[in-house]
């Protein structure tokens, strides 16, 4: 739990320190939405950065961030691609592993 309790530490810390932007946003649901997920500068982007972590913050299965090591990334990964998982599912020593395949947008 410790991840946890550092993500909850370091939100509470970029909240905090960007409390005015916030502020501002509040009333607003498009431009709270995008300062707290999908601009440049965006909250989440704050507290993966403050983890160690990158963040991509376009959505993805529905998932509004993904935090990822630098080992995670697919450096050769063609542009405007993406990774879609098909139905079936393969179980390799007792783990149900995705199977996923190459998407064009």
């Amino acid at each position: 739990m410790v991840l946890a309790d550092k993500f909850f530490s370091y939100w509470c810390d970029v909240v905090e320190e960007r409390n005015d932007d916030i502020e501002r946003a509040w009333c607003d649901n498009k431009a709270y939405s995008h300062l707290i997920i999908h601009s440049q500068n965006s909250i989440v982007k704050g507290v993966a950065e403050k983890l160690g972590f990158n963040c991509y913050n376009g959505d993805y299965y529905y998932i509004d961030s993904v935090f990822y090591d630098n080992d995670d990334y697919i450096k050769d990964f063609p542009e405007q691609c993406f990774l879609k998982r098909q139905d079936s599912h393969k179980s390799v020593n007792g783990l149900a592993i995705d199977i996923f395949q190459l998407g064009h947008r």
